[in-house]
């Protein structure tokens, strides 16, 4: 590792000094739900979207509340949960607000179509307001949840039923890549112990997904340094954590040219949201080892 790369670790560090607690979730956690971001449409993704297609926009907003009611709200009747809602669709505001009927909201004409720094942005506005709220109610809330407004939830997301962590993420597995190997006795053992993270059943196998996958469909990755294949992907749709650590997620957005050139020494160019959340948790956080699947 290059003096480079450790002074560009080491300025993110500093952003965020000391470890982020851990915390058990129980049954009447009180929790701060915030939806951020841009609304695309069922065809088009919100970075394609340019407003013309609200109904279209609405029926997005419809589905995801239906499953955020069902499997979140629903599943958790003794949670005291509140939401707060940023987006960058103001001629669809007050049909979210009637929706959600947030604590918060606020609905900004975009200001950039880059999607971190949208992303970013978007994020950061909505906690500094869930911020404000915990000074008025005079404690922070127990978590905080943070997702795209296009977010269709499957399953019941439970809050007692988190494992112990510093933060959580949804699981995402990839299929392996065994091209090479001569030796595979190693492969079925290595993902019985994945299987709980993954759910790979079917006699299916399954890896942690590598960043170099997902940037070869682009194009890109080709410089990739060996450590970024496995330590710089998360799953962008979703994160919970306690209120300190969800708090320390606004920095991207305010630094976010230290948390390019930390990826870039390490061959990643693509601004994704999902390389800078993993940044943050390695070198803003140092939280990897406390990550948990939702």
């Amino acid at each position: 590792m290059s003096a480079v790369v450790d002074e560009a670790r080491a300025r993110l560090g500093r952003l965020e000094p000391g470890m982020p607690g851990w915390f058990s979730p129980h049954a009447s956690v009180s929790v701060a739900l915030v939806m951020y971001g841009k609304v695309g449409t069922l065809r088009l993704p919100s970075s394609f979207e340019d407003g013309s297609r609200p109904e279209e926009s609405k029926a997005v907003i419809r589905l995801a509340h239906t499953t955020v009611r069902r499997h979140v709200i629903d599943v958790n009747p003794n949670s005291s949960m509140r939401f707060f809602v940023h987006s960058w669709n103001p001629n669809l505001g007050s049909f979210i607000d009637r929706l959600y009927t947030p604590l918060w909201s606020q609905h900004d004409t975009l200001e950039s179509n880059e999607p971190v720094f949208s992303a970013g942005t978007s994020l950061s506005r909505a906690l500094k307001a869930v911020r404000l709220a915990e000074r008025t109610r005079g404690q922070p809330f127990d978590l905080i949840a943070c997702w795209r407004h296009d977010l269709h939830f499957s399953g019941s997301l439970r809050w007692k039923e988190l494992p112990r962590a510093q933060l959580w993420f949804p699981s995402m597995c990839c299929a392996p890549d065994l091209k090479g190997l001569k030796d595979r006795s190693w492969v079925t053992p290595s993902n019985q112990r994945r299987k709980a993270a993954c759910h790979s059943e079917g006699g299916t196998y399954s890896d942690y997904c590598r960043a170099s996958w997902f940037m070869s469909m682009v194009g890109s990755g080709r410089d990739l340094a060996t450590e970024a294949h496995y330590n710089y992907w998360v799953n962008d749709w979703l994160f919970v954590a306690p209120s300190h650590t969800a708090h320390t997620f606004r920095a991207i957005a305010s630094h976010l040219e230290l948390y390019s050139e930390a990826l870039r020494l390490v061959g990643i160019r693509l601004k994704w949201m999902h390389f800078y959340w993993s940044a943050h948790v390695h070198h803003v956080l140092g939280a990897a080892s406390g990550v948990r699947a939702l």
